[in-house]
């Protein structure tokens, strides 16, 4: 057998170091790896800011997170996650856990808060893949992932509750996107339906979710999932009404929040409450905490005004689903599916059940998954063959998701003390009664929030 000479085996050995150089380079360049780093370049200066706002209530001054806890008092309303119609158990397990680990470090909580964040950011990209090519929806979990409005669920230890419960959501809804589920996969289904709705009321949007999916798309077992959701559902209100005896109480602490208020009047806010999110989405240059301004009349400025700016908003998604029914009838499930997504989204935090503030970054969380999914399906029905326009298209994201990335790295610095945000989201808030709730949680860091019912 001849003898390979010293040129051939430097040229093999040449040959395996580009090998593994590229396969290193795929994988570095991969979705994963590429959501992961940003996730860290965009939210890393939030990992060393401490707990602010209702951190101090929930977790420093919440002496029975402090210790063990007993079955009986997680799921019960002596539970502080458990109160003012809220049923919440999985976070107290949650906090109470970390407690045990880290106490009052703050770095540890707001770690495991960016990881479960950038799951969710590739979640969102699986999902997207199913219906939308690689880059688009790339692109779109991209925008889930560094968008301002994700700030509050992020950078707020407290805010984690919308991260969990979104995690365990659309876990169930990729889990039932098969086309035949087994017995498995539908207990796995009705698990992670009941470990998110007992993070956050929200989640029951994701059980409908996963039942309109099978409507929309003409799948098979549409009366077995369901029967399955409506069981997780019931098994939800029996331990919320019933075990736990936890129902919605109004409280009053001083200022006229819009949970105090009738429903007419809450009803009149929904037109500036879908404003400040869709708006806010577009131009997030102006948001904060404490929103709880309340219209109390109909005027041009805060009713007529957001009142147009939605219909418009709404209008061009409708124009582009139909385009979408005209041009290309097997994309309109999809439409249909995120855009009703976005509509139900919104819905749930219009005050049609008086919520503690008019709006909430955070409450977004859910909303915007919907509306990246209904821009999807518009940007992608337009199937443009010229080249120049797919790279102009990829050069617009990247300038986009550059905006966004440098405006929530400047807005995770606001959250770095409970003063500094308060201060700085009080001269940027032009309510008088917010401003007044921020200038006392200012001067007072911990006040009493959670005053006694009214009788």
């Amino acid at each position: 057998m001849p003898e390979s000479s010293p040129q051939s085996d430097n040229q093999a050995v040449l040959d395996r170091r580009a090998f593994l150089i590229g396969k290193a380079l795929k994988i570095l360049t991969s979705p994963p790896c590429i959501i992961i780093a940003l996730g860290f370049i965009v939210f890393s200066n939030c990992l060393n800011n401490g707990f602010v706002w209702d951190d101090i209530n929930y977790i420093i001054s919440n002496q029975a997170l402090h210790h063990p806890l007993s079955f009986s008092y997680v799921f019960s309303k002596a539970n502080f996650f458990n109160s003012q119609g809220m049923y919440r158990p999985l976070m107290t397990i949650y906090f109470n856990f970390l407690y045990y680990l880290y106490a009052d470090a703050p770095y540890h909580y707001h770690l495991i808060q960016l990881w479960i964040h950038i799951i969710n950011a590739y979640l969102v990209y699986l999902l997207f893949k199913r219906f939308f090519n690689k880059t688009l929806s790339f692109i779109l979990s991209l925008i889930f992932l560094v968008h301002p409005l994700q700030v509050e669920s992020v950078s707020y230890i407290s805010g984690t509750i919308e991260p969990v419960f979104f995690l365990f959501g659309i876990s169930a809804l990729h889990v039932s996107l098969s086309d035949k589920l087994s017995l498995l996969r539908l207990a796995l289904i009705s698990c992670l339906l009941l470990l998110a709705l007992f993070t956050s009321e929200t989640s029951v949007l994701f059980l409908f979710l996963i039942v309109l999916y099978r409507i929309v798309f003409h799948k098979k077992q549409k009366i077995t999932l369901f029967a399955t959701t409506g069981l997780i559902f019931i098994i939800y209100v029996f331990m919320h009404f019933y075990i736990a005896d936890i129902y919605p109480v109004p409280i009053y602490n001083g200022y006229p929040y819009i949970w105090t208020q009738p429903l007419g009047i809450r009803m009149l806010n929904i037109p500036a409450i879908w404003f400040y999110y869709l708006k806010n989405f577009l131009d997030p240059s102006n948001i904060g905490i404490y929103q709880i301004w309340v219209v109390k009349q109909i005027d041009f400025p805060r009713f007529y005004l957001p009142l147009i700016f939605d219909f418009v908003f709404l209008g061009i998604l409708l124009f582009f689903g139909r385009r979408v029914a005209t041009t290309r009838k097997n994309n309109l499930h999809v439409f249909t599916f995120f855009f009703v997504w976005l509509i139900v989204g919104l819905l749930f935090y219009s005050q049609l059940f008086p919520l503690d503030s008019t709006v909430a970054d955070r409450w977004m969380y859910f909303p915007i998954a919907g509306l990246l999914g209904t821009i999807g399906v518009s940007i992608q029905n337009l199937n443009s063959k010229s080249v120049n326009a797919k790279i102009a298209g990829v050069i617009l994201a990247i300038i986009v998701i550059s905006l966004l990335s440098f405006r929530t790295i400047n807005r995770n610095n606001d959250w770095k003390t409970d003063f500094g945000l308060n201060l700085h989201d009080f001269h940027n808030n032009n309510d008088i009664t917010s401003q007044e709730v921020l200038f006392n949680h200012t001067i007072s860091p911990t006040p009493a929030i959670w005053q006694a019912p009214i009788q």
